[in-house]
């Protein structure tokens, strides 16, 4: 029997740092703990909210269990809410059907430019004759 390991690709495995241990999505609107783990400010609320409201509950982090005083007081993780945004940004030009449209995209301008550049040396050429006149 043989086994084959895939191993993921640097992209994947990008994705993977930059998804919340909750939901595992990308990190949407990310805060940090005061123990240094990140999630969604959505999930760690929901995860608060699940909470029994009647019982004293201590507020802990779902990784480490480091107690946190409360949700309001978490803070955006900007630095990884740009990381995020950029992964994005960069993944949505290497989607293949992405590329696709920005070649389309970039032939019908280059073939649009070449027009331009016709009518233009038409005119020229049609100015030209009438000084010549």
């Amino acid at each position: 029997l043989h086994r084959f390991v895939v191993t993921p690709t640097p992209q994947d495995q990008l994705a993977y740092e930059l998804s919340c241990p909750i939901c595992l999505q990308l990190y949407s609107d990310p805060v940090v703990l005061p123990c240094g783990h990140n999630y969604c400010r959505a999930c760690i609320c929901k995860t608060v909210d699940a909470l029994d409201k009647k019982a004293k509950t201590i507020l802990r982090c779902p990784e480490c269990r480091e107690e946190y005083r409360s949700v309001d007081s978490l803070q955006k993780n900007f630095k990884l809410c740009s990381i995020v945004e950029g992964y994005q940004a960069a993944a949505q030009q290497l989607d293949p059907q992405t590329v696709a449209e920005n070649m389309k995209e970039q032939a019908a301008y280059e073939a649009l430019g070449d027009k331009l550049i016709n009518k233009a040396a038409t005119l020229v050429e049609n100015m030209a004759s009438l000084v010549d006149r």
